[in-house]
């Protein structure tokens, strides 16, 4: 039998529980019986092989042949199976959670389970205790497989499928939720999202959310031509876990950037659902989503997500998921970092990436808050300053300050306060211990709160959560603590306890032992004491006989009626407690939010304590960005070597030509700004000495080399592609670093691009640029333009030569060179010296036939008179 291929556009790993399991290691038993011959030609509900462009791996189709041969508890298993074939399925039978056929070697192939052919029927079968599926399940999701869970009934019920007259009545079985790797009980602090992406003619429609943290974010992306570069932004700050896209919806060119953005995110496709679209505009799904202002892309994208989680069994938790637009590359509220200038800076991922160096979070969801905050810095300036202000008193205050908020964010048997919360407020968590720890530590995070507001002069602190809602949340935890008290008191009720002592005072009476179980209760008597005639013989051992009893009967019903009523009593209490907590909800969440906060502002003083960074930023309100920045560095590298730099403004150049050898430090110095910028935009300190600057709207890179497979991309075309955005997109409020425009062609088109990009950032968008360049001749240009002191700076990076190599230096200045430091490089590569001379002297003959041309030219460089024409307008745009 062939394996069951995977959707189109899902990974490798084996989601299927069919995938690569070999014919040869079906039993016997399976093979010789024709009710399972429909395993050997698989094909969907609809009958689709899996060859077919449209098939369902979902869904598995079972002839009526073999439902008739079947028995009862098969019926059963394959009831459900063939809905969720793609599936591994753990089927509860009495105290264990069992795996058949294709599951059962699953279990044997990853955990070496033992594997039983004489299994239930004529199906293999393997398991393991049921109180152990939660762990199992989570074994199996990490191996790359997607688990669905079938419980019985708690009081085994049995089924009304139960055919009379055969066998023991059917217990009631049923799917309970499918475990998926964005819907397993997390332990990490990353977010676990679930992406759904829907595309229309108009707009590409986009939803993700975190069901433990109860977080919803949507977007709708126009299809005005940008669509892919915000969506591909959109992919690196979701970086889900989980992709949900419409079958057939997406065009060819959409679906090639998701799932490369998402490579790592297991997927789904299903087809776009008109009803559950039809339920979330309504605003039955999730009443938080703003349906009418999302649009109609949006819509169908929260109906895909929806469909999605309602056959995982876990759509519920939208109801009280709270939703929030994406506006991503739009909002002027934050300093856009799109996703190429994500991946250049290295700020999200990476060895060593900034999140990285920042995060000294004490807390999960302070860490999923760090990096919400590096995704969007701020661009107003009054959110700059008050974040600024409290991380300038945590490292000012002493380390007693710290200490109070790291105490404050300690949670004795919490690990995650935000998704605890979410669970206890969604019902998916009903243990009353839990919420005895999460209770305990709201109440105690409430009050230290309190405290903390009340010392800290920072306004932050006391905005982020009212002292009432303080007071009402301390005071809600203290009646909550008192119901919680009343329910774990245990014990029996007083009249059940009353009951107890009549039964035993029975048995004292005469003069035998009670022998109280959960069916019954007897009278146990030594074999020699004669019983009572009125007694009735139940059971016995050498020693003793046991008895039962007309009034000890009576008396055992009635403590069993009492026991019920106690049970049903306590469940009342339980709702009204969890009813209780969730009347408070808001302020829970909000009281969560406020302590993330602290955490990431505790988090980038201990960072910049760490890291050595003592500048506080100042920044000036001007029409157009700047920043001049004393013995600025970059914290990613140990030891880097300080620079100054003075870029932007009314009177300081907007444009630096950047020239120097390879490895001498031009794309360590353009990152150490873009940092500076985006350190400073988070309100925290700053690697330099000194720092003034202006508010940046942007900050736009086009770095390193690399193609794009997945688009049929060259390294030039994405070059091209990255220039023409940040062309399109940069304002003179923009930070636009581009290092190396137009390699990956011949070099007179090469330095033809990258002189006609410079020219235009100059003339028409006027952002602060550093412009990083090999193509010397381009350098030379620009240097001795009319207004190379106001508008455009050539700058080199000092390196020396001793003894045929390269001593770099590190530092900027003034000036120009002639040459690249290529032949040296590669002998400190290894390359034979043979090769090198050859290099050197081709490229000495080639330096000394351009010099003689330049001298041929009347008046020198005719480029030189080019740019003087485009000084003249330069001059009049200013």
């Amino acid at each position: 039998m062939s394996s069951t291929p995977l959707s189109a556009g899902t990974p490798s790993r084996p989601l299927s529980s069919t995938a690569g399991t070999p014919s040869s290691s079906r039993s016997k038993k399976v093979d010789k019986s024709d009710m399972y011959a429909f395993l050997d030609d698989i094909r969907d509900a609809d009958g689709r092989r899996p060859a077919d462009p449209e098939y369902d791996p979902t869904t598995l189709y079972i002839p009526p042949a073999s439902w008739t041969k079947f028995s009862q508890f098969e019926q059963q298993y394959w009831e459900v199976k063939s809905k969720v074939f793609d599936t591994m399925l753990l089927f509860q039978k009495g105290s264990f959670a069992e795996a058949y056929c294709f599951d059962a070697d699953i279990c044997q192939r990853e955990f070496d389970m033992k594997v039983s052919d004489n299994g239930r029927g004529a199906m293999r079968m393997s398991g393991f205790p049921v109180t152990a599926v939660d762990e199992w399940a989570a074994k199996f999701v990490a191996r790359g497989y997607r688990v669905s869970l079938v419980l019985q009934t708690p009081a085994g019920v049995p089924s009304t499928t139960s055919t009379p007259g055969k066998g023991k009545p059917l217990l009631t079985r049923s799917l309970q939720r499918i475990i998926t790797p964005a819907t397993i009980d997390p332990t990490a602090a990353e977010a676990m999202h679930i992406l759904a992406v829907v595309e229309t003619p108009t707009a590409i429609g986009a939803v993700f959310v975190e069901l433990s943290a109860g977080a919803m974010t949507y977007t709708s992306i126009p299809c005005d031509g940008t669509q892919h570069r915000a969506l591909e932004t959109l992919c690196s700050h979701a970086s889900p876990r989980e992709l949900v896209v419409g079958r057939g919806n997406l065009s060819a060119e959409t679906k090639r950037l998701v799932l490369g953005r998402c490579a790592a995110a297991d997927v789904s496709t299903l087809p776009v659902p008109a009803e559950a679209s039809a339920r979330v505009l309504a605003g039955q799904a999730c009443p938080a989503f703003d349906a009418e202002g999302a649009g109609p892309a949006t819509a169908l994208a929260a109906g895909l997500l929806v469909s999605y989680l309602a056959r995982l069994k876990q759509d519920g938790a939208l109801k009280s998921a709270a939703a929030v637009p994406w506006n991503g590359l739009r909002d002027t509220a934050f300093l856009r970092l799109d996703a190429p200038t994500l991946d250049a800076l290295d700020l999200l991922t990476g060895q060593r990436s900034l999140l990285s160096l920042l995060d000294h979070c004490a807390t999960p969801f302070g860490r999923r808050t760090l990096r919400l905050w590096l995704q969007h810095p701020p661009c107003r300036l009054a959110a700059i300053e008050e974040r600024a202000d409290a991380i300038a008193e945590l490292c000012g205050g002493g380390a007693h300050v710290r200490e109070k908020v790291e105490a404050m964010l300690k949670f004795k048997g919490v690990p995650d306060l935000e998704r605890a919360v979410v669970k206890l407020m969604t019902g998916t968590a009903r243990d009353v211990a839990v919420m005895a720890n999460v209770v305990s530590a709201l109440h105690d995070a409430a009050m230290q709160y309190t405290h903390l507001a009340a010392a800290m002069s920072a306004p932050i602190f006391g905005k982020l959560i009212s002292p009432s809602d303080l007071e009402a949340l301390v005071a809600a935890a203290e009646e909550l603590q008192t119901q919680v008290q009343d329910l774990t008191q245990g014990g029996d009720s007083a009249e059940t306890a009353a009951i107890k002592d009549q039964m035993q005072a029975l048995a004292r009476k005469h003069g035998a032992t009670l022998k109280d179980t959960s069916k019954c209760a007897l009278l146990e008597l030594a074999k020699s004491v004669v019983p009572n005639s009125s007694w009735k013989f139940v059971s016995g051992t050498k020693a003793v006989s046991r008895y039962s009893m007309a009034e000890l009967d009576l008396l055992y019903e009635k403590r069993k009626r009492q026991e019920a009523t106690q049970s049903d009593s306590r469940d009342q209490l339980v709702d009204a407690l969890w009813a209780a907590f969730a009347a408070h909800g808001d302020k829970w969440k909000a009281l969560v939010r406020a302590l993330a906060v602290c955490d990431v502002l505790n988090s980038l003083a201990l960072a910049s304590m760490h890291l050595g960074f003592t500048c506080r930023p100042t920044f000036e309100r001007t029409q157009s960005a700047f920043i001049d920045a004393v013995g600025v560095w970059n914290p990613i590298i140990p030891n880097c070597v300080p620079n100054d730099i003075v870029l932007g403004g009314s009177h300081m150049p907007r444009a630096i030509v950047l020239q120097g050898s390879n490895m001498s430090g031009k794309s360590t110095i353009m990152r150490s700004m873009a940092y500076c910028v985006i350190l400073a935009q988070l309100g925290s300190l700053v690697p330099a000495v000194t720092c003034r600057l202006g508010v940046f709207d942007a900050v736009l890179t086009r770095m390193g080399a690399r193609d794009d497979f997945n688009r049929g991309l060259s390294t030039l075309a994405v070059e091209m592609e990255e220039t023409s955005r940040i062309l399109r997109e940069s304002t003179p409020q923009s930070l636009v670093l581009l290092d190396e425009v137009g390699r990956g062609t011949n070099t007179l088109d090469g330095e033809s691009l990258a002189s006609a990009a410079l020219l235009s950032l100059l003339l028409e968008q006027r952002p602060c640029v550093v412009f990083a360049t090999h193509f010397h001749s381009l350098a030379r240009t620009f240097a001795m333009g009319p207004l190379t002191s106001t508008v455009c700076v050539p700058k080199v990076m000092v390196t020396k030569r001793v003894d045929q190599h390269l001593a770099f230096e590190y530092t900027i200045a003034d000036g120009l060179t002639d040459s690249s430091g290529g032949v040296e490089i590669a002998r400190s590569c290894g390359l034979p010296e043979s090769l090198l001379q050859m290099a050197r002297s081709v490229s000495d003959t080639t330096a000394a036939r351009d010099r003689d041309g330049d001298e041929e030219k009347e008046g020198g460089y005719e480029d030189v008179v080019n740019l003087a024409m485009f000084a003249r307008l330069l001059m009049s745009s200013c």
